[in-house]
């Protein structure tokens, strides 16, 4: 299960680097973009193991539905964080507009962590004979 959450932000996280490089009048250094994409990458392991501890334990298995909201919800939360540590940054206190573009900003995220779910299933799920029981 460990490689499904690794893989499974890789395509929101190529999707992100090619905005970057299409839009290429944003000066963000390789270093940023590694350091962006690792956190990322831990996001999507952590929130997935919490994820699978959390609501599948009950459930007593996985499926495809269950992967996929895993999936948006990585997403989504990963862009709401990375917003409000942006607003932080700046020595800001974060107000209801902050919120709102956290929301407008999670958006777009909603097809890379759909993609990423299904990625983590057909990994890590799919190739199982038996429904996944994962804490039994």
């Amino acid at each position: 299960m460990l490689i499904g959450l690794v893989a499974a932000p890789i395509f929101g996280i190529l999707v992100a680097h090619l905005g970057v490089f299409l839009l290429g009048e944003v000066p963000l250094p390789v270093s940023l973009l590694i350091a962006a994409s690792l956190a990322a990458e831990l996001w999507s392991v952590v929130g997935g193991l919490l994820w699978l501890y959390m609501i599948v334990r009950s459930r007593g298995g996985v499926g495809l539905k269950g992967s996929i909201t895993m999936g948006v919800a990585c997403a989504v939360t990963l862009a709401i964080a990375a917003l409000f540590i942006g607003v932080l940054a700046v020595d800001r206190t974060p107000s209801w507009v902050d919120a709102f573009l956290g929301l407008l900003f999670a958006l777009p995220t909603l097809v890379a962590g759909a993609v990423g779910g299904w990625i983590f299933w057909r990994i890590s799920v799919r190739p199982m004979t038996v429904t996944s029981e994962v804490f039994d």
